[in-house]
């Protein structure tokens, strides 16, 4: 194996050879899937800087973790987990709860903000009430509404990344499509 990683080379010899000490393998690895992961945190988050530094976290993480690294899922599905436990801490965190207390007087007055079909301003709205409502799902709703809704993934391959079964995920996510509906109906949304 040549020491600079190439495109062809897969994901399996690249993550080998990153197991074995190669930077540039590692390197390879984060350049791959940079992108995806930013996407499901910057979803969850909301908020690009901590997204960035989340991200961050999370490939630290991952190349700490590498020698426990099975090739039992791929890595894609390895470090999406990763991605999404490291989302839950931040979530639980002390820097969280004080950042949701300064939003929360926003969220307020955009709540109060009148809407109509023809306003121009619908949209962002839509968006904003969509983003409290989703703020307000449990993180196992949130997980499958980001890997099935935003990143597209079939039930299988979200099934494989939270490790529980498809009819799971089903049910998380007709049970998080409902929850969504009712809160965003009580904001004055319909659908």
């Amino acid at each position: 194996m040549s020491e600079s990683p190439s495109e062809e080379q897969s994901e399996s010899e690249l993550v080998l050879a990153a197991q074995g000490g190669s930077h540039e393998a590692f390197r390879e690895l984060v350049s791959r899937h940079k992108n995806y992961i930013f996407a499901i945190v910057g979803k969850q988050v909301r908020n690009r800087e901590i997204a960035e530094d989340l991200s961050q976290e999370i490939f630290v993480k991952a190349y700490n973790g590498l020698s426990r690294y099975r090739s039992e899922s791929s890595f894609k599905t390895w470090i999406t987990r990763i991605a999404l436990n490291t989302t839950h801490s931040y979530f639980r965190s002390k820097s969280y709860t004080q950042q949701k207390a300064t939003v929360s007087s926003e969220e307020d007055s955009a709540l109060e903000i009148a809407s109509s079909d023809h306003d121009p301003v619908f949209r962002k709205q839509i968006i904003t009430f969509f983003a409290l409502c989703f703020g307000k799902m449990s993180s196992a709703m949130q997980d499958v509404v980001t890997l099935c809704g935003y990143e597209e993934q079939s039930y299988e391959q979200a099934a494989e990344v939270l490790q529980v079964p498809v009819g799971t995920i089903r049910s998380r996510l007709n049970r998080a499509r409902l929850t969504l509906r009712e809160c965003l109906e009580r904001q004055g949304v319909s659908l």
